[in-house]
């Protein structure tokens, strides 16, 4: 995204003979407000996938109109963002971070700045719980059944303990030799000794 370029286009660089990347310039002078809204909307209500220039075109919407209807805006491509389908979900935190950086930079209005950032929680917060919620809920199930398991085993070792404490107790009142009780339990004379 530029300010600064007078028109959009991409740049290449190289690294080596084997390392590349490609900064996409996308200039906010090539794009016309009713127009990137039009096309967002025909995309979306014709439930055509958004390629990624669009999703960034969807991000920037909010930021071609005047202040007076950028929070409108703000919501309305928040809305698309929490509806659609991406495979890649990080590209929607990514959008939202477009979003919030340009956000910084424009708005002054500190008041007016917190509004907007707010629009965008309440869409991440959506995001989360549309996309994340199920794994972290599954995540969560899989590690209270680990602590549970966890603490059945340890009960389950306690609970022998305490049965091997109370027969050798059992038998060292019936007056059994340590040397007989160690031949039934298996157990050293130190370790009947511990269980007293």
């Amino acid at each position: 995204m530029s300010t600064a370029e007078n028109e959009s286009g991409s740049i290449t660089e190289y690294f080596g003979y084997r390392s590349c990347f490609t900064i996409y310039v996308l200039s906010f002078n090539d794009l016309e407000l009713k127009k990137a809204i039009n096309d967002i909307k025909y995309k979306h209500e014709n439930k055509i996938p958004l390629n990624d220039e669009d999703l960034v075109k969807l991000a920037l919407i909010p930021f071609l109109g005047n202040e007076e209807n950028l929070l409108e805006l703000l919501e309305w491509s928040c809305n698309i963002l929490m509806e659609i389908e991406l495979e890649n979900k990080e590209k929607l935190y990514d959008l939202q971070s477009i979003q919030i950086l340009l956000i910084n930079k424009f708005v002054k209005d500190l008041n007016f700045k917190n509004k907007l950032l707010d629009v965008i929680e309440m869409c991440d917060n959506l995001i989360f719980e549309r996309y994340a919620r199920p794994y972290f809920d599954k995540g969560r199930e899989e590690g209270r059944k680990e602590v549970k398991e966890e603490y059945i085993a340890e009960g389950i070792l306690i609970g022998e303990k305490n049965k091997e404490k109370e027969y050798v107790n059992r038998l060292l009142d019936g007056g059994y030799p340590l040397e007989d009780i160690s031949l039934i339990t298996g157990l050293s004379f130190d370790e009947i000794n511990v269980l007293r």
